[in-house]
């Protein structure tokens, strides 16, 4: 079974989704205007992209799958987790354990999901609105299959479990082996990277870009010292997590931009592993 932690994180990306088709339900698969689609920087529609949306659906929705069929911690496991087979860099993580540190993480995550919606505030925003949403919506999905299947694939147990100070309910957690990477490092980072993007591609002259970048990289930071000081996770699924969303927070407004149209994504290989093609049309 999936923790309740995680189930929270998957109401987030679909509470994204349903705002997102609510915001921009006529637009979708409709055709534009010649003059309207010149003046747009991105370029995002059904017809051209399903490709990609269909398989990062599918990315998603088999990392769910692996990870609820993946290996639990057991009441037997407790006694072999031994902080010195564990990497020097990670081991200070076994010492932490801070509900309220977890809450604040909660919170930061929060609070990143929330920067993209800021655009429908703005004139430009809603002008592409079809395209943010479209492209939050593939980005979370990609962004969080991949960190879906890293845990499941991995197992990797939580520093808390290493750490006998901690309840005994929270060390057995049915998501005590998905320590790596951090999903809530991950889906900060890919929001707060994302948004900065789109705001460097719309403004690309604004004074307001190295403030709007430096909030980018700072919101996932703290997000990430809140889970270590949490004893969730160690510095090396931190660091993972934080750069996968980064990139891929950075990558999906880059490709849809229509300097870009001669670019393809394109997703393979989904039964035994997932890929993305990076083609260039000529």
């Amino acid at each position: 079974m999936i923790s309740k932690n995680k189930w929270n994180i998957i109401l987030i990306k679909w509470i994204v989704v349903i705002l997102f088709m609510q915001i921009n339900y006529h637009g979708f698969g409709q055709s534009t205007d010649h003059k309207e689609l010149k003046d747009k920087i991105y370029h995002w529609g059904l017809k051209d992209h399903k490709t990609l949306l269909i398989g990062s659906a599918t990315l998603w929705g088999g990392s769910l799958y692996l990870m609820n069929n993946s290996d639990k911690i057991k009441l037997e496991d407790l006694p072999f987790r031994e902080r010195d087979n564990i990497w020097a860099i990670d081991r200070g993580a076994t010492f932490n354990y801070s509900v309220s540190a977890a809450e604040w993480s909660d919170k930061a995550l929060y609070l990143s999901v929330a920067l993209p919606f800021t655009y429908f505030l703005t004139g430009k925003g809603r002008e592409e609105g079809k395209a943010i949403a479209g492209m939050m919506l593939e980005g979370f999905l990609i962004n969080g299959g991949i960190t879906n299947v890293l845990k499941a694939t991995t197992g990797r147990f939580r520093p808390l479990t290493y750490n006998e100070d901690v309840p005994l309910d929270e060390r057995l957690d049915s998501g005590s082996r998905f320590s790596f990477i951090s999903g809530h490092t991950s889906n900060a980072a890919f929001a707060s990277f994302f948004t900065a993007k789109v705001f460097g591609d719309f403004y690309p002259d604004s004074k307001w870009k190295p403030y709007v970048w430096a909030t980018a990289a700072t919101l996932p930071a703290l997000t990430a010292y809140f889970r270590y000081e949490a004893g969730k996770h160690f510095p090396t699924d931190l660091v993972a997590g934080y750069a996968l969303g980064a990139f891929v927070g950075y990558i999906i407004p880059h490709i849809h931009k229509k300097e870009h149209d001669h670019f393809s994504l394109q997703p393979t290989q989904f039964f035994d592993g997932f890929s993305l093609s990076y083609n260039r049309k000529f």
